[in-house]
């Protein structure tokens, strides 16, 4: 954006807008229909009128938020319009804050969401021809700054990778 900038300057063009967007979500939203997690979500939550977006879509929108650049439910909207999504949602960003989530939560259950994670399990297999005949356990231990709580059995001290001694780790 900054190039186009000098050359309009250069070229002493005075009407050209730029704008920029945030491509990263791009790629996951295409990973996202490769593996068809939002068919696969629509298809186990029993929503029965289409209005506006779909469940899917929510979660969808949701889940690349919380990758690129996570804010709150009602955020979303505002983080959208500068997002390459905003080509796929412009037209939904009312709907998009903390009520519209609500609202589709109430279409989840521990079953379905067990069967949602099964269909996700068996599309990802086999869209990326994953075989589980080897599986590597990776032990990755990371720092915390919890404080010390009698019932947490998690963050304990121990070997930090980042000398961190001082904190307690979670293994």
């Amino acid at each position: 954006e900054d190039k186009i900038e000098e050359r309009q300057i250069k070229l002493n063009i005075d009407k050209l807008e730029t704008s920029s967007y945030n491509f990263a979500s791009a790629i996951l939203w295409q990973i996202a229909e490769d593996i068809g997690l939002r068919q696969i979500i629509n298809d186990h939550t029993n929503k029965k009128r289409a209005q506006g977006i779909s469940v899917g879509d929510y979660i969808v929108i949701s889940i690349i938020n919380r990758c690129v650049q996570p804010c709150s439910k009602n955020m979303i909207a505002d983080w959208l319009e500068d997002d390459f999504l905003n080509f796929l949602y412009g037209d939904y960003l009312a709907q998009l804050d903390s009520q519209g989530y609500w609202n589709h939560f109430q279409y989840f259950t521990p079953a379905i969401l067990q069967d949602i994670q099964h269909t996700l399990i068996k599309s990802v297999l086999d869209r990326f021809k994953i075989k589980l005949d080897l599986v590597l356990y990776d032990p990755t231990n990371f720092v915390t700054n919890q404080g010390y709580h009698q019932d947490n059995q998690l963050a304990k001290h121990g070997n930090s990778k980042e000398k961190r001694f001082d904190k307690r780790i979670v293994n």
